[in-house]
């Protein structure tokens, strides 16, 4: 906020702030918890953090895990029986009695393994033998491990006999000297997918339960863990991006494959669709333990994939009947159990089957800031255990307002000293971040307004060390500090250039004024715009200034040393307030025309308009952080339960004036690519504005207008009228209005005008950009000359291009190089056709850079284009067959070529004339006018299909004297497709478009014309 702040602690002691200026005591504050009129308390953001584990599936049900309520068996109908309120979540599925309503519980110290049947109720045990070491349960059978790793390691099953007995059963195809792995959890009632390793080679099988053997899988499963999942059906697992499956019934058959990139998990497969966590970076540290996934299905066709849940954590569990059970839901306040499962016609559903039970805990805040109704905090996510950038609107009139949190993106604290970034407000909505170092990750960086993190290095060909100021478009970057000192470089943020460069410290910014260091006791203020230094404030003999801040018109410092205390500057009147002298200072935050401080645990606020300071008392002072809003006047404190309490000043902000404006005078709208963007910084919010763009005539082209603007106005025009189309090149005038979002004071009023270039340049608008038709004529010497259109009606000036054949035939074009510049084709008498592509402004020449279309266009009497009539947004081109009268269309391509010809009309002999005449009738398509042999003036509209509709007369005894009538675009200004005729006594008429498919009678340009060989 252009501010330097000195420490941001309001833990208080009991000092007295009473001076000899009269400041009155100290009324009874707030007590914490409480509110009073004018302020709100944002509350603590609270997150419920997840930590359901599913532990394994039968038929009837599911065991789960949830924190503070122990093991839980949940019924498919979501009924709930507790199976150990103590017990803990176990690693693997296959630890708990996969694939069965048996739950099993090992008891380490007693060797037992207890089985619960969930359904009947039944409870048996099954001891563990002497040397044997406890592995998974699959369903209702113990799988141990016995022997010594290396020699004769080998896995046994233990079943419970009816008598109680257990069977012992070893087992079989399990070398000698092997190593087995332990348990990864992927196993149900009928076996687990299991490792050993021998040597060097590691080796994927099958532990069969009902046959005792252990089967070698005729595939390499490569990954393993979260990597690998089982279903009824299949082995699934991801290796390198890839999901392969394999057959569990057939395990010859080929293991087909499918790419899905990088996942975290991969949860199973139902049906024909493999199911997939993916991690989302968005929502905290990577840990498949925390919610930070989300659940896909994968179709094995190849077919796009689907989100199923927004998020995941842990282990999904298969059930006996193909389903699969995820943990998740939308967000961790909807967190529960789902059952996927396959669909009648392909593909899954999902159906929530139980409720879970996270816990809440609260956001953890380490900073804020406030600037323009905006919030901004820096807040521990308990669930992601990432820290985020956040910020919500306050309100920018009356009482302040909690709005909705935005998260703006992770800060990486790691990176930063002490891990407390560097926040510094523009007052514009962005935020420059930075640390106090030279590391990449701590070199300044700009957050846009709804930019998310880490935002954009402000320059990035410097190392910094600091980011010392903002205000506004500028910054203060401070160099690495050196035996001469550290020099700061004050960067325009919109343009990435250096403005100001300076070895003194920057104080303070606002707006366009830096305040600079002068000594020990003073400042001096620089005009960023001229660079020139003003005159220097001086706060007195003995000052080793401390703090120094810089709002509007005031000036808040603070000395210690010799001569220490706070007070106030007024750069309008000169007059400086001592408000604190000698040491029994706390730390001060300055406003519009306030200050806020603290003294004896009591916030108040120091209203210095009148020239006398006015104190009163605004709250308690509760927590460890504090800031003031100078566009608002809003106070915000950060108070130890991580709520931020918000209480308005009570001082009204000045009136709405601009900090700083950049407003171009013209703008290359490049053909609407590029926008003519004008923006205005305010020293307080305004509840409206609205930018009216008119053009030569007053007539609003566009209206652009916006809502509450925190800071600054930025509207954008790309050139394009209220309808979308662009508009032609030349002068518009506009106006600004903005209201103030407080009440206070009057609307804010700028006038001005700009000049646009590179719009859609008007049809025949060859030379400067005015949106003005040229006449394009050649003389006998080989002369093409662009004849300028005034947009008065007439023409002066000229630009030619020599060395034309004089028989040459020129067709005035549309832009179909794509360069947003007007071209010409020319046909040669040899019947070779050719589109030059002159540089804007340039007449053509025959050395012009063009592209040859062929030959053979000789056969054409008629070669003329009336703009776009396929709907592609290109010039056209249509040609008369002298022969046959046949008339066709060769539409402009996207590669400054023509298309092949296109039969449009036939037998068009009887007219004498057939022109290009541009948009006639307003409709957006490009029309021609005919003359026939009775002299009766005929149009044919135009549609989007490269075709015409049926004529329509427009005169009759129309034009027998003239010899050349052509189509010039807008020469009168009036933004509507004019014609010029040359008579035969070379006697140049002008008719006036209407933009209804007519025109007006006929006025004269110029005479003595009859020289020209041709007007195109």
């Amino acid at each position: 906020m252009g501010r330097h702040a000195l420490v941001r602690s309001a833990t208080a002691v009991a000092v007295s702030f009473t001076v000899a200026l009269g400041i009155a005591p100290l009324a009874a504050g707030s007590a914490q918890g409480k509110t009073v009129a004018g302020e709100v308390v944002v509350p603590a953001t609270t997150s419920l953090v997840p930590r359901t584990g599913l532990l394994s599936a039968g038929p009837s049900g599911f065991l789960r895990y949830e924190e503070g309520r122990g093991q839980l068996w949940t019924t498919y109908g979501g009924v709930d029986t507790v199976v150990d309120a103590s017990g803990s979540e176990v690693d693997g599925v296959t630890s708990a009695g996969a694939g069965s309503d048996v739950v099993a519980r090992y008891d380490g110290s007693a060797r037992v393994v207890t089985l619960r049947n969930m359904v009947s109720g039944q409870v048996s045990t099954v001891p563990l033998p002497d040397g044997h070491a406890y592995f998974s349960t699959l369903g209702s059978t113990v799988v141990t491990t016995a022997g010594h790793p290396g020699t004769d390691s080998v896995w046994h099953l233990l079943d419970l006999r009816a008598d109680g007995s257990v069977s012992d059963r070893t087992v079989e195809g399990v070398p000698s000297g092997v190593h087995l792995w332990s348990a990864a959890g992927l196993g149900d009632a009928r076996g687990q997918l299991v490792r050993y390793r021998k040597g060097d080679e590691q080796v994927t099988g099958w532990l069969d339960v009902e046959q005792g053997r252990f089967i070698t899988v005729p595939y390499d499963v490569r990954a393993w863990y979260s990597q690998v999942a089982i279903s009824p059906t299949h082995v699934v697992w991801v290796y390198d991006g890839t999901l392969h499956v394999a057959s569990r019934q057939d395990p010859a058959a080929a293991v087909r494959t499918v790419r899905v990139g990088d996942i975290a998990q991969v949860l199973g497969l139902v049906g024909d669709t493999a199911v997939v966590s993916r991690y989302d970076p968005a929502l905290g540290r990577h840990d498949i333990g925390r919610p930070v996934s989300r659940v896909e299905a994968v179709p094995l066709d190849g077919s796009a994939p689907r989100t199923l849940l927004a998020r995941t954590s842990r282990q999904a569990v298969p059930t006996p009947d193909g389903g699969l059970l995820v943990a998740g839901g939308a967000d961790t306040n909807r967190w529960g159990v789902s059952l996927i499962e396959a669909a009648a016609g392909g593909g899954v559903t999902v159906r929530r089957v139980a409720d879970a039970y996270p816990r809440p805990t609260a956001h953890r805040v380490s900073q804020l800031t406030l600037a323009q109704g905006r919030l901004t905090t820096v807040e521990r996510d308990p669930v992601g255990d990432w820290t985020y950038l956040h910020t919500r609107e306050t309100g920018v009139a009356g009482s302040p307002t909690a709005g909705a949190r935005t998260t703006r993106g992770r800060i990486a604290l790691e990176n930063y000293a002490q891990e407390r970034p560097r926040l510094i407000d523009t007052g514009d909505g962005r935020t420059v971040i930075s640390g106090h170092g030279t590391s990449t990750a701590q070199q300044p960086h700009l957050l846009g307004a709804t930019q998310s993190l880490p935002g954009t290095r402000i320059d990035s060909s410097r190392s910094y060390q600091t980011a010392s100021a903002a205000s506004g478009r500028f910054a203060a970057l401070t160099r690495p500090y050196t035996s001469t000192g550290a020099e700061t470089r004050i960067v325009d943020l919109d343009t990435g250039r250096t403005v100001y460069t300076t070895g003194r410290t920057v104080q303070a910014m606002w707006g366009t004024t830096a305040w600079l260091r002068d000594g020990n006791d003073g400042v001096v203020p620089v005009d960023l715009l001229t660079g020139k230094q003003g005159v220097p404030v001086w706060f007195g003999r003995g000052c080793l200034l401390n703090d120094f801040q810089a709002v509007g018109r005031w000036l808040l410092w603070n000395c210690v040393g010799g001569s220490e205390g706070v007070g106030v500057h007024d750069t309008v009147t000169g007059r400086n307030l001592t408000l604190v002298a000698g040491r029994d200072w706390e730390p001060a935050q300055l406003g519009d025309g306030f200050v806020t401080t603290s003294e004896a645990g009591r916030l108040k606020v120091i209203d210095v308009r009148g020239g006398k300071p006015v104190s009163r008392t605004v709250g308690t002072v509760e927590g460890y952080d504090w800031d003031v809003d100078p566009y608002t006047g809003v106070i915000a404190q950060l108070r130890s339960d991580n709520t931020v309490r918000l209480i308005s000043s009570g001082v009204p902000v000045s009136a709405l004036t601009p900090r700083d404006a950049t407003v171009a005078a013209s703008a290359d709208v490049k053909g609407g690519a590029a926008q003519w963007s004008p923006k205005w910084w305010l020293n307080k919010p305004a509840a409206s504005w609205k930018l009216v763009i008119s053009n030569r005539a007053g007539t609003a082209v566009r209206t652009l207008s916006g809502g509450l603007a925190r800071g600054v106005v930025a509207p954008a025009w790309n050139g394009k009228d209220g309808s979308g189309r662009l508009v032609a090149n030349g002068a518009y005038t506009w106006k600004l209005t903005a209201t103030p979002a407080d009440g206070q004071g009057a609307a804010l009023t700028r006038t001005g005008t700009v000049k646009v270039t590179g719009a859609a340049a008007a049809r025949r608008d060859f030379v400067g950009s005015d949106g003005f038709g040229e006449l394009l004529t050649l003389n006998g010497s080989g002369g093409l000359t662009y004849q300028y259109g005034t947009g008065k009606g007439t023409f002066t000036g000229k630009r030619t291009g020599s060395g034309w054949p004089a028989t040459v035939k020129a067709v005035p074009f549309g832009d179909l190089s794509g360069d947003r510049c007007n071209d010409v084709l020319v046909r040669f008498a040899s019947g070779t056709l050719r589109a030059y592509r002159p540089a804007c402004g340039a007449a053509p020449t025959p050395s012009t850079a063009y592209t040859s279309l062929g030959t053979g266009w000789n056969q054409y009497d008629v070669l003329t284009s009336p703009g776009d009539v396929s709907g592609d947004g290109r010039a056209d081109l249509i040609a008369r067959r002298a022969s046959t009268g046949d008339v066709y269309l060769y539409k402009a391509t996207s590669t400054g070529k023509l298309s092949g010809r296109v039969k449009i009309a036939s037998k068009w002999t009887g007219y004498k004339k057939i022109l290009g005449a541009g948009d006639l009738n307003g409709d957006g398509h490009g029309d021609l006018l005919v003359q026939d042999r009775s002299n009766e003036l005929w149009r044919y509209d135009g549609t989007a299909a490269g075709k015409f509709k049926g004529r329509v007369k427009v005169f009759d005894n129309w034009g027998a004297s003239y010899n050349v009538t052509v189509g010039t675009g807008d020469i009168t200004g009036d933004g509507r497709a004019d014609l010029v005729s040359r008579d035969t006594s070379g006697t140049l008429w002008r008719h006036n478009g209407n933009g209804k498919g007519s025109f007006g009678g006929a006025t004269k340009v110029a005479t003595g014309w009859q020289g020209y060989k041709g007007l195109f």
